[in-house]
């Protein structure tokens, strides 16, 4: 089965290139129907696949709900155990627990620590990045931005089918 390019290819030699009369109307009208017909399915397939990657995104956010109600779960054994525990070992032949120190920096008064360290407690990182939004504001009003332009694409709509009111 030819592609759409090759349908169009032999379109377009049906065609004299002189005169730019057409050679065979009926091949032409042949063509032109298997272009239309696999430019339909071609729809027809992205349709299908967007439905189905909804679909997807839509089962990773309930099994996202569902994972993330046993980590709850599982969070609050961990704090029951380690109330149980009171800081003491378990060891059975299925499972054991047990408690490890560990020292992390607790900044009790944030202001006041930031106007008093030492510059060597502070880290300074700044991240700068283009407002883009104001850039294209201001080149559409006719103002110059050195560095920058508006590229313009043309993107293909698809409409889908309107949502039913019972789906979900």
């Amino acid at each position: 089965m030819a592609s759409i390019f090759e349908i169009d290819q032999e379109m377009m030699n049906l065609i004299d290139p002189e005169t730019g009369e057409l050679l065979d109307y009926d091949r032409y009208l042949e063509l032109d129907m298997e272009r239309n017909e696999k430019i339909e399915r071609s729809i027809l397939a992205y349709k299908t696949f967007c439905i189905q990657a909804k679909a997807i995104k839509n089962e990773i956010k309930v099994m996202q709900k569902r994972a993330n109600t046993k980590i709850k779960n599982a969070e609050q054994i961990k704090e029951r155990l380690s109330y149980f525990l009171n800081g003491k070992k378990f060891e059975s032949p299925k499972c054991i627990a047990y408690f490890k120190k560990d020292t992390s920096v607790q900044i009790e008064d944030l202001d006041y620590f930031l106007s008093n360290a030492e510059e060597k407690y502070l880290n300074k990182k700044i991240s700068i990045t283009p407002d883009k939004a104001a850039i294209k504001a201001a080149i559409k009003e006719g103002k110059e931005v050195v560095g920058a332009n508006l590229l313009e694409k043309k993107n293909l709509i698809i409409p889908m089918p309107e949502k039913r009111e019972n789906e979900e």
